[in-house]
């Protein structure tokens, strides 16, 4: 990754686009329908989700058309495409300590990876529909996922089976993300007309009053392109909330930086990237 303390995004228009957090600018493209070995165009080169290595080296990329391409961050070239999903590819995550990968999409389906090899080392089948988004427990041994019909299953990572009595199983789990919208920790942020579309905790507590406990903080974009900042766990629904409408349309994901101060999110409709910084 870039010396400078970065962000990066990924679009239908084939771009990943990596943006400074102190200038505010972009400062690197890399063109998929142009750079990639295949040249290609349509859905195989709209990009709608990334996630980078632990360590920054590498970054996994998913595609509408339910391909992943693996990008060498020092090379800047792909090293890796490969094709098991045939939906569009909604969510990415690496285990805390790198070594596999979990990639869900809209064929339901939810396939795991060692990596660096790309070997498959399960698929995960019980949803319903879409799988919209997953966490990672901690330990790396469990996966929990969200589904566009309101599921929240939960899994085995080592076996790839579906945990039925995951709700009291992993009900003192550690997750090392917090983006399903459903969920004990995030209950308080629904309520009467809000739909939250995507949401994520700080990994780190912060206090911002000389007296006052240390807290993490839970972001919540909503399909009205209003962003909310509350305590975290938010289990109450009378939870109080900094509110801020940032999009014009639906925000489709929202995520906290290195450095919890910094929330960026990005709309949908309005096609746009915003960061947002706090104290």
């Amino acid at each position: 990754m870039p010396d400078d303390i970065s962000f990066v995004t990924t679009a239908d228009d084939a771009t990943l686009r990596i943006w400074s957090l102190s200038s505010r600018k972009q400062i690197r493209t890399f063109r998929f329908d142009t750079e990639m070995k295949e040249k290609t165009k349509g859905d195989a080169v709209s990009a709608r989700a990334v996630a980078a290595s632990p360590r920054g080296e590498h970054l996994i990329i998913g595609f509408k058309d339910g391909s992943l391409a693996i990008l060498n961050m020092d090379k800047w070239e792909i090293t890796q495409q490969i094709k098991d999903s045939t939906g569009c590819i909604s969510d990415i995550k690496f285990t805390p300590d790198g070594q596999h990968i979990a990639v869900a999409s809209h064929d339901t389906l939810i396939q795991v990876y060692e990596f660096p090899s790309m070997a498959k080392k399960a698929t995960l089948k019980g949803h319903s529909s879409i799988v919209k988004h997953l966490d990672w427990a901690t330990n790396s041994t469990a996966i929990r996922s969200e589904s566009g019909e309101a599921e929240l299953l939960f899994w085995n990572a080592e076996t790839g089976e579906e945990v039925k009595t995951g709700a009291i199983d992993y009900r003192a789990e550690a997750w090392a993300t917090s983006n399903c919208t459903i969920g004990w920790g995030v209950q308080g942020m629904w309520r009467q007309g809000v739909r939250s579309s995507a949401c994520d905790r700080s990994s780190m507590a912060m206090n911002c009053l000389v007296g006052v406990a240390e807290y993490q903080l839970l972001a919540a974009g909503d399909d009205f392109g209003i962003l909310r900042l509350y305590r975290y766990p938010c289990i109450s629904k009378d939870a109080k909330a900094i509110t801020q409408q940032v999009h014009a349309s639906q925000i489709t994901n929202v995520k906290f930086g290195i450095e919890t101060k910094y929330v960026f999110t990005t709309g949908g409709e309005d096609r746009s990237v915003c960061q947002w910084k706090f104290k």
